[in-house]
């Protein structure tokens, strides 16, 4: 249970899993699915029922519809876990009889993909063909998302996971992992399993041109996890006090990201703009001012389009009715106010707020 424990601490503090789940969006679920698939798989391990063989199969089934990274993930460990369902017990005809039941589970989750793409194109695949590349262009994105650079210290190309400085998972971690891996290779089937699926994950990411995208490699975060507890493990029983200097050095590790990502990543242009706008509070003022004095309030079609779904959100948060939309080239509303780009207006005030946004302003009509 101490292990245990330890494992979750260290799975709590990894930085890909709290980049992705700050930003809540579907990046983070693969963890879940992944963690949820390990537990079945270990449970069959211990009492080999065909009931988790047939909820592991709608684990990845389901899992593979929550993320568009899952396409080229889920293949992978279905194939794996049809494999250890069959040699775990040397091939016998109740393994076989039990991958069956994973097979035959898992089958209409691929089978509805064609109706899917007929009716929703895009959905589920980008690429309108897999690319028929050598042998070497695959090898070339497999290595390239398990290498310890990638992993460890290149920080997500994705516009709101980038963090300069810091990789998806905690450089001082690395010492155990790869004591885990040195000891799981010469333990039971069901660690070599493990250590399998984690190296080959990422083997179709050549599908997708994937590199330098670690929130895509979340759902293998469970996996690094246990292999990491297992070196700490064999550590901690054989050089105990490396052990206490290696957690030691995890937690002044987490604490320096902590620091950089708390206090001085928000600050930075380029994570205020991968992440929202600052519109709020020119919502809120031209909601409050609208209100105060009775006026209609209007906002400029170019800023109501900028941002998608963050500006129907405030909307929806400061006003009862929707905003009357202003384009430009009209004259001024009579009796209004205006959240507009431009500085001045005909038959306008510029009430000369700061609206913590650069080139925005509010106008007023003259008569008010």
């Amino acid at each position: 249970k101490v292990y245990a424990l330890m494992a979750m601490v260290l799975y709590s503090i990894s930085p890909i899993i709290i980049i992705t789940t700050r930003i809540g969006n579907e990046s983070i679920l693969p963890a879940f699915f992944s963690t949820l698939w390990l537990l079945l798989i270990t449970l069959y391990f211990k009492h080999p029922k065909k009931l988790y063989v047939v909820l592991a199969a709608l684990t990845l089934g389901v899992g593979f519809y929550s993320f568009k990274g899952m396409r080229i993930i889920v293949p992978v460990w279905a194939a794996l876990t049809t494999l250890f369902i069959l040699f775990i017990n040397k091939l016998t005809k109740k393994s076989v009889i039990n991958s069956l039941f994973f097979i035959i589970t898992i089958i209409p989750f691929a089978l509805i993909i064609p109706i899917l793409e007929l009716k929703y194109a895009g959905s589920i695949f980008d690429r309108s063909s897999i690319p028929l590349e050598s042998y070497r262009y695959f090898i070339h994105y497999w290595l390239a998302n398990i290498n310890i650079f990638s992993l460890f210290s290149e920080p997500d190309i994705g516009k709101i996971y980038n963090m300069p400085y810091f990789g998806a998972l905690l450089v001082s971690t690395i010492p155990l992992f790869l004591i885990g891996v040195y000891t799981m290779v010469k333990k039971d089937n069901y660690q070599k399993f493990l250590l399998t699926t984690y190296f080959l994950t990422p083997i179709l990411f050549g599908v997708a041109k994937s590199t330098s995208y670690s929130h895509r490699l979340t759902g293998i975060v469970p996996l690094y996890i246990l292999i990491t507890t297992f070196g700490f493990k064999y550590l901690y029983e054989t050089k105990k006090t490396l052990a206490i200097f290696s957690l030691v050095l995890i937690l002044l590790n987490f604490a320096d990201f902590a620091s950089y990502y708390y206090l001085k990543y928000p600050y930075f242009n380029q994570t205020k703009q991968a992440f929202t706008n600052n519109y709020h509070t020119a919502f809120k003022s031209l909601a409050n001012i609208s209100k105060s004095k009775s006026l209609t309030p209007y906002i400029q079609s170019d800023i109501y389009n900028a941002h998608g779904d963050a500006n129907k959100f405030f909307e929806k948060a400061y006003f009862k009715e929707s905003l009357k939309i202003w384009n430009l080239g009209d004259a001024m509303p009579e009796n209004s106010i205006l959240l507009t780009q431009l500085n001045n207006l005909e038959n306008s005030t510029n009430l000369q707020l700061d609206l913590s946004e650069p080139n925005i302003n509010l106008l007023i009509s003259n008569e008010n």
